[in-house]
């Protein structure tokens, strides 16, 4: 009966059921991310957002997951003249806030039945020219976080610049929306077409004097 159905059907037409099961399973995306943002929240995340990276990723984790953790301003104040021994040492504590974070992520979606990779600090590789073969920055552009400005930073419209970025990918369905804790800024200003995928640094140019560029 229900295959004398299915070849009764004609292509183009929409059938209520394949609405009811398109709505449940975008409902069930939406209850992933929903409850991946809160615990990537609870970890200190600042604002997150999620990406579609098809055609950037060939190993088939394609949805990437971007955060973020924003800087003190006090310590920001203090970089107008030159790095200072308190930077370098918030430096590698965000940096491990952020690996925990991510790591954490990637648990909830493999326990939820799904493959991801966190992009941790001793994950991720980078060659001569301080390139990475995913930056975060393609991740937090492509997830509506920010754009990469002229400095080569990601540029997020509550922080600004003085932010640290991480990320994971996985196989889990996109459910692409708002950023968590913003809104999409695409609509502000052109995303580059030229971000640093694959092996080029954010400004076009191999540099290992523009470390900032790996990011």
């Amino acid at each position: 009966m229900l295959l004398g159905k299915a070849l009764d059907r004609k292509p183009g037409v929409v059938y209520p059921e394949k609405n009811r099961e398109e709505a449940a399973a975008m409902q069930e995306a939406q209850e992933l991310k929903q409850e991946l943002f809160r615990r990537l929240a609870a970890e200190g995340a600042a604002q997150m957002g999620v990406a579609d990276l098809r055609g950037l990723v060939p190993s088939g984790l394609e949805t990437g997951v971007a955060v973020l953790v924003s800087l003190p301003r006090d310590l920001v104040r203090a970089l107008q003249t030159a790095p200072t021994r308190a930077y370098y040492a918030a430096y590698h504590t965000l940096n491990a806030q952020l690996d925990r974070i991510v790591t954490r992520g990637a648990d909830f979606l493999e326990q939820a039945g799904y493959r991801a990779w966190a992009q941790t600090t001793s994950a991720v590789v980078q060659d001569a020219g301080w390139s990475t073969p995913l930056p975060h920055k393609t991740v937090a552009t492509r997830a509506g976080l920010g754009w990469v400005g002229k400095s080569c930073l990601l540029v997020t419209r509550a922080y600004g610049s003085a932010v640290r970025l991480s990320s994971l990918v996985t196989d889990a369905p996109p459910a692409l929306g708002p950023a968590g804790g913003g809104e999409p800024v695409q609509g502000l200003l052109p995303l580059r077409p030229a971000l640093p995928w694959p092996g080029r640094s954010c400004c076009g140019r191999r540099s290992a004097r523009r470390p900032s560029c790996a990011g």
